[in-house]
């Protein structure tokens, strides 16, 4: 019983923490590529008035006051989404790993795919920084999980074997049906990923990519996205990102049940 206490005490302090760095998250995203400062407060997009704090509350603001202010302008349903993907994630890393430097760096793990997932799913962009902040991040994570520096070194080539993976599996693809089947962010996301999930269960990371793949192209689909065609965005491309990082997330959080599947 006391063991079940002590899960709760730790998903309910990740939930919390989570719902606040969602909404830095909804925040930051927004302003990320239109190249805005992330200093000062939020204002209404309708009107420009600065936001107050009942405005500012985590989840709670859209459904209490599904407004923002006097100018009638609706809170974008993105913000909750964002808010609870990134609060749910970081429950669970807190479930798992608790008041740890594993449980911090899982923190900012989930900050930074929870970016990647947004700026990617609306902007069809995967910023290099966020990928770059990940692959350190990384590093960082696969010393700590293993403990020595060759674990952090066999991440990094874990992450060239996914790189060189995919961009092989993405020119025989492209090649075949004559159009660009994985872009170049992806493709550093999978590199990026590698010091994160280690050797042992790449074959497990790259199944989970294209079974998320699968499930939000039809969660695409099913909310009639706008498609973007631009000089580095086809007709009909789809935001492959979201699907890598969620992928990456279930594979860092079943590390263990999947070694003990695959050896």
């Amino acid at each position: 019983m006391m063991i079940l206490d002590d899960i709760l005490i730790r998903a309910g302090f990740g939930f919390l923490l989570g719902l606040l760095l969602g909404s830095f998250a909804g925040m930051a995203s927004w302003r990320w590529l239109r190249k805005t400062s992330w200093w000062g407060r939020s204002q209404c997009p309708g009107c420009g008035r600065k936001l107050g704090p009942s405005d500012l509350i985590p989840i709670l603001s859209y459904f209490i006051k599904n407004k923002i202010c006097s100018c009638g302008n609706k809170i974008s349903a993105r913000y909750p989404v964002i808010e609870g993907l990134t609060a749910t994630l970081s429950a669970l890393i807190f479930m798992k790993y608790g008041f740890t430097l594993l449980g911090a760096l899982g923190l900012v793990f989930v900050l930074i795919l929870v970016l990647i997932i947004v700026i990617d799913w609306e902007n069809y962009i995967i910023p290099n920084r966020l990928v770059l902040l990940l692959f350190v991040f990384g590093i960082a994570w696969r010393w700590n999980v293993e403990g020595t520096w060759v674990a952090a070194l066999t991440g990094i080539a874990a992450g060239l074997m996914l790189f060189l993976t995919a961009f092989l599996a993405a020119f025989i693809v492209e090649r075949m049906n004559e159009q660009e089947s994985m872009g170049g962010g992806d493709l550093k996301l999978l590199f990026a990923a590698g010091p994160w999930v280690g050797f042992k269960v790449l074959p497990a990371l790259l199944l989970l990519s294209g079974l998320f793949g699968i499930l939000s192209y039809f969660i695409w689909k099913r909310l009639d996205v706008p498609t973007k065609q631009s000089a580095d965005v086809p007709l009909g491309a789809f935001p492959y990102g979201p699907a890598i990082c969620m992928a990456i997330f279930a594979t860092v959080m079943l590390e263990e049940l999947l070694s003990k599947l695959l050896f």
